[in-house]
Parts: C-alpha cells; sequence; structure tokens
C-alpha cells in the first residue's frame, strides 16, 4: 500500500459537478489522504463528501492556484487532479497554465480531465510494485577468495565484485559493459564466455 498522500484538488465552474461526482466515486480513499484544493472546489466536496476534510486554499482568480504552485514546488503536493474547463475563457489563465506548468516540472502526477482523473486514482491506488530482487550467476573465483557474479535484474545485466573479507574491500557492482572493457583478466574472460552462452542458448544451468 502507497503511504498517506497529498492531493490538490481543483475544478473550474464548469467541471466541478464531474470533480464531486469523481471524489464521490473515490471517497474511500480520497479519505486515507490528504486532500487540498481552492475555492468552492473544496467547499463542494466537503459538502458532498461527509468522510473528507480539504485543506482550503482562496479561489483561483484570488491567488489560489499561485498558492498551490507554490505548495507544489515546495514538494508538498504528491498528485494534483485539477479539472479545467478549455471552452470558456477565464480571467486567470495565466495563473492556471502557470499551476500546471509547475505540477508538469515537478513531475507529480497530473489530470485534467474527469477520466484522466480516473486513470490517476486506479493506479495510485494500486499496491507499490515490490522490488525486484537480482539473480545472480557466479562468473569466477579467484584464489584469494574474490568473487565476481552476473547479476541480472528487470532485463539489465551488471557485474557484482565481493572481495575477500581480508582485504577488507567494498562490494562494488559495475555495469558489464564498463566491467569487459576495463581489464582483460580472467574474470572477464569468463563472463566473456558466460556471456556467449547465453547468446547461444547453452549457458549451463
Amino acid at each position: 500500500m502507497h503511504p498517506p498522500l497529498r492531493i490538490g484538488l481543483v475544478a473550474h465552474d464548469a467541471k466541478k459537478a464531474e470533480l464531486i461526482a469523481w471524489a464521490q466515486r473515490w471517497e474511500d480513499w480520497l479519505a486515507r489522504h490528504s486532500l487540498v484544493g481552492t475555492g468552492t472546489s473544496a467547499d463542494d466536496i466537503e459538502q458532498a463528501c461527509p468522510s473528507l476534510r480539504v485543506e482550503h486554499l482562496r479561489s483561483g482568480p484570488d491567488g489560489g492556484d499561485m498558492q498551490l504552485g507554490a505548495w507544489i514546488v515546495d514538494g508538498g503536493i504528491d498528485a494534483l487532479v485539477f479539472l479545467l474547463d478549455p471552452a470558456s475563457a477565464h480571467a486567470h489563465e495565466a495563473d492556471f497554465r502557470a499551476l500546471i506548468r509547475v505540477a508538469l516540472i515537478a513531475g507529480i502526477p497530473v489530470a485534467l480531465s474527469e477520466a484522466s482523473a480516473e486513470h490517476l486514482a486506479i493506479g495510485m491506488s494500486l499496491p507499490a510494485p515490490a522490488v525486484a530482487e537480482p539473480e545472480f550467476r557466479e562468473i569466477y573465483s579467484s584464489s584469494n577468495g574474490d568473487h565476481w557474479r552476473l547479476g541480472i535484474v528487470r532485463g539489465r545485466m551488471f557485474v557484482r565484485h565481493q572481495p575477500n573479507a581480508a582485504s577488507g574491500g567494498t562490494t562494488t557492482d559495475t555495469d558489464v559493459e564498463q566491467f569487459l572493457s576495463s581489464g582483460t583478466g580472467p574474470e572477464h574472460q569468463a563472463l566473456r564466455r558466460m556471456i556467449e552462452q547465453r547468446r547461444r542458448g547453452t549457458e549451463a544451468p
């Protein structure tokens, strides 16, 4: 499960009904997170969804978009749902376009329509993916106890060098191409043979 998030909620007047409908569908999930809304968007959500508490900012035309943008810049917002009305003119258009730009620069999830808000909620409500553990194959062991192993995780290959305990060295991971270009020792030759066997499909299990 994802840790609690802080989600920004905004809607233009013509889209407030859509925001409310979305919030009602996802009320149970939203109740597990912190919500921040501008102007009447925050009021409307609280009235329609009794279990939700929304931190109120100013309305968009009164600087609410800029307030929310400042939160995003400071890393205080994890996702933004902004149901905008592209069919109407807006006196504060520069402000909400700046808000969207800041959110995109920050790299947080952004939904600009009810459909994309649905996908955002589905994606962010799913369990966090498990961290994949590398699969290792022994490449070479030296007479003094050093070990080199080929690690494979999510299609990426790397070489893990584990020095012998007496040397006091540190275990390191190196990209395969970088490792192969760094020398011609027996560990490098063994890795080349292993890769060639993998290409031919003759690698021992």
